[in-house]
């Protein structure tokens, strides 16, 4: 069983997992700016681990469904564990992997596919963590309403705000990413998490964005 796995088909294995008094969710770090407007590396590296959580869950043939900040546990060693898969389905089971008219996860994360009649796949959970990294970059997220129907509307049919839209010193690299894996085409988003861990490994991901440099101003006229 996947490490980063703590709860999988309702199985938790005590010995091999941090205590609970050890281990906060990811939803109170952001909540209390650990992560958001100041990115660090070893935040990135949190990022990393849930893409490899997700990707090891998938390889055991489940769909989470319900990727957010709070079932995402960090150690204070620093270590992720991605909990509650009360949502999850089995990808090898064909066709559409919710009901007609059935919502499911949480409507603020939920991947477009989940609104239209089409399969659903591992990249539905990518979607997911997408929106959790333009989160824990910018402090907001990129659709906001109190209708639940509105939020899916906005997931399928408006295009997510950029993410130097709202931080403009974001790094381009990391920007890209978190792009790439909000598109609203599954086929453009990353194959795997595997994949998007190796994005985010690369040290380009952080490098500092060049400053715009301004246009001089007009001469004056006499």
């Amino acid at each position: 069983m996947a490490p980063d796995l703590a709860r999988l088909l309702g199985q938790l294995d005590a010995g091999a997992q941090p205590r609970l008094a050890d281990r906060f969710r990811l939803e109170a770090r952001l909540g209390a700016g650990g992560m958001g407007l100041v990115l660090r590396a070893q935040d990135l590296e949190l990022g990393r681990q849930v893409a490899l959580g997700l990707h090891a869950a998938h390889s055991e043939g489940l769909l989470h469904r319900d990727i957010k900040p709070s079932n995402v546990m960090v150690s204070t060693a620093g270590k992720i564990k991605i909990i509650d898969f009360g949502f999850a389905r089995d990808l090898s089971v064909p066709g559409h992997i919710t009901a007609t008219g059935f919502i499911v996860g949480t409507p603020h994360y939920t991947a477009p596919e989940y609104g239209v009649e089409q399969p659903i796949d591992a990249r539905a959970d990518l979607y997911s963590l997408g929106v959790m990294l333009f989160f824990s970059l910018t402090g907001t997220l990129p659709f906001e309403s109190r209708s639940v129907v509105r939020l899916l509307a906005m997931h399928l049919n408006e295009e997510a705000p950029s993410v130097r839209e709202r931080l403009p010193n974001a790094p381009a690299g990391l920007a890209a990413i978190i792009e790439k894996l909000m598109s609203k085409d599954p086929a453009r988003r990353y194959p795997s998490g595997a994949a998007l861990a190796e994005a985010l490994a690369d040290p380009a991901t952080l490098a500092p964005s060049a400053r715009p440099v301004p246009a001089p101003s007009p001469e004056p006229q006499p």
